[in-house]
């Protein structure tokens, strides 16, 4: 099994503590997000799983806490998105030196193979500029290349729930000829620097101008850092465009603190703050903790 640690919420940067504790415990419970009575629960063991795959953008307070995981043998590595965006955008995430001398002390630590730097998603507006980003991504490719050998880039997606938020940035759309001269500029940004870069899920196949289109989630990585061969399908749950492996996340939706206008895991601040008052550190549930583990409510799939 492939843990995602997680899609829907930032588990290193909020919730690295309660998943400790699961880990001692050997277990926790997810939830079915658009199912609530379905619940599942996951075993937690280097035996059942393979590896876990840590999305964050803040890792300040699991960096130091690692140690407990390679104790006990786990494999696992970090999807680390750091974006030069202001607090109008991303309120609550560090400012962009701060994320990436916390993203060189992890690679430090764990090397730079199990950490994979995001650029996501590219936002163009009157501020953020194509040219803006050109110069944001080359400075910050600087400052990481001896830091990770890939980064994972995408533009902005404009889903529904994201919309009536995002748009009074004045979000500007660019045409693809202009998609491809932004990538092939940071394809030869990165790849001078030693750092592969891919595409995440995109709609325009980029791979004819030498940008190939990613996983997140990749069979191929997690082969290299578990020293075993994986093989694990497509994961037919995510976005038709999306090419990661199958895997099992253990986050909740609207959960995260950030507060990121761009993020399709949060509905609103409101329904955020209302889970936030649900979580308990010691819970199986990352949030809206059952009074009774085995209420005959729940349909438990192990």
């Amino acid at each position: 099994m492939i843990v995602s640690a997680s899609r829907r919420t930032d588990i290193p940067a909020f919730y690295f503590d309660w998943f400790l504790n699961r880990v001692k415990d050997g277990f926790l419970y997810v939830r079915n997000p658009f199912n609530p009575d379905i619940v599942k629960k996951m075993v937690l063991n280097p035996d059942n799983v393979d590896i876990i795959v840590f999305w964050t953008k803040n890792a300040s307070n699991a960096v130091d806490k690692l140690g407990f995981l390679d104790s006990l043998g786990f494999k696992y590595y970090f999807l680390y998105t750091i974006t030069p965006y202001g607090k109008e955008v991303e309120p609550f995430v560090p400012d962009t030196f701060k994320a990436i001398q916390t993203f060189i002390r992890l690679s430090s630590l764990i090397g730079k193979r199990k950490v994979i730097w995001r650029y996501d998603p590219i936002i163009i507006t009157s501020r953020y500029t194509v040219d803006f980003h050109i110069t944001v991504f080359t400075e910050m490719a600087d400052m990481l290349k001896n830091y990770t050998d890939r980064v994972i880039v995408s533009f902005l997606k404009l889903y529904k729930k994201i919309e009536s938020r995002i748009m009074k940035l004045g979000i500007k759309d660019i045409d693809f000829s202009e998609r491809v001269r932004l990538l092939k500029i940071f394809k030869s940004i990165a790849g001078s620097r030693n750092i592969e870069l891919q595409t995440c899920a995109e709609s325009i196949d980029f791979q004819s101008f030498g940008i190939p289109a990613g996983k997140c989630i990749d069979n191929d990585l997690i082969s290299k850092i578990s020293g075993s061969k994986i093989d694990y399908t497509r994961d037919r749950n995510q976005r038709k465009l999306c090419l990661c492996n199958e895997s099992v996340d253990i986050g909740a939706y609207n959960t995260c603190r950030h507060f990121c206008l761009y993020c399709y895991a949060n509905d609103n601040i409101k329904i955020v703050r209302r889970n936030l008052e649900k979580h308990v550190q010691s819970s199986g549930f990352l949030v809206e903790v059952p009074s009774r583990i085995n209420n005959q409510n729940y349909n438990f799939s192990i």
